[in-house]
């Protein structure tokens, strides 16, 4: 049995040791006759092994005098998309690649897949907390059954609650029987989700980036948010209490807050739960509060 990249050509029996001849169109390559020769040409003579090209998208049939022909074969090509995600602040987050197929093949297709880090670091088993890994490698073997054309490979994310910005990683195509190799990399953009802006612009109340403006009049709060143009009026506070906006929850929008005679009266965007925490004495001044 001679195969060309999955295709089955037709099964061979030599009655005596022959060697092979290759001829016909331009697509002849010679290395088809030297490899059946140094594998094939001794007894017995009943091959059904296969007999692999190093061309490419070429086919071998064999006449009854043993004289192979190379012919064009259209074989699919083989594709993979990216993924933009948020990492997740805990636990894993599976990033879903997809490969595809260009059209079913009739025979089955085998596709290698390698993951290969960026500016986010990956780690071989587990996720751990502290370790500062993004996402575990991944990868391995994928099978295309004919007829299928679609086949999905997850690639799991660390989770975290770190300030940082995107990263990204790459699963790669490394090789392919049954196909050729369109698009052989996808690219994963890990989304960092943890409140970036909120915990350095202390007045991003609505969490799109931006400085909302805002002012506290005697207990009273007035924000106008940046991201809808809506006035929102909260009141939260007495007369002489000091603000102390900052993103306390952790969920990337900034909270009312006030400082009181050693407490602090915290409202949670989140949530709109309610902390109240003494800390300090009444003369104290809250650090790192706005002038």
């Amino acid at each position: 049995m001679i195969k060309e990249a999955g295709q089955l050509v037709r099964i061979v029996t030599l009655a005596t040791a022959a060697s092979v001849v290759l001829s016909g169109s331009a697509m002849a390559r010679p290395h088809y006759a030297a490899a059946w020769n140094a594998r094939y040409n001794t007894a017995p003579y009943n091959n059904s092994q296969s007999l692999n090209s190093v061309g490419g998208t070429t086919q071998v049939a064999m006449d009854a005098n043993h004289t192979m022909t190379a012919v064009d074969v259209t074989l699919p090509s083989v594709s993979i998309n990216d993924v933009s995600l948020n990492e997740g602040n805990s636990g894993t987050t599976p990033f879903n690649f997809t490969v595809t197929l260009s059209s079913a093949s009739s025979q089955t297709v085998q596709v290698s897949i390698g993951t290969i880090s960026h500016t986010a670091e990956g780690v071989g088993n587990s996720c751990i907390i502290g370790e500062g890994k993004d996402y575990i490698f991944g990868g391995g073997l994928l099978t295309f059954l004919p007829g299928e054309t679609s086949k999905n490979i997850p690639i799991l994310v660390c989770g975290d609650k770190v300030l940082e910005p995107n990263e990204t990683f790459s699963v790669i195509i490394t090789s392919a029987i049954g196909a050729t190799i369109a698009r052989g990399q996808g690219t994963g953009t890990i989304l960092n989700d943890d409140g970036i802006c909120a915990s350095l612009l202390r007045d991003d109340f609505d969490g799109d980036c931006k400085s909302d403006i805002a002012v506290y009049r005697k207990g009273s709060w007035f924000i106008l948010g940046s991201s809808d143009g809506v006035v929102k009026a909260q009141g939260w506070g007495e007369a002489n209490d000091i603000p102390v906006p900052r993103d306390y929850d952790g969920d990337g929008k900034t909270d009312i807050a006030v400082f009181r005679d050693g407490t602090w009266f915290i409202l949670r965007s989140s949530d709109n739960g309610l902390i109240a925490q003494g800390w300090g004495e009444a003369q104290d001044s809250p650090a790192g509060r706005p002038d």
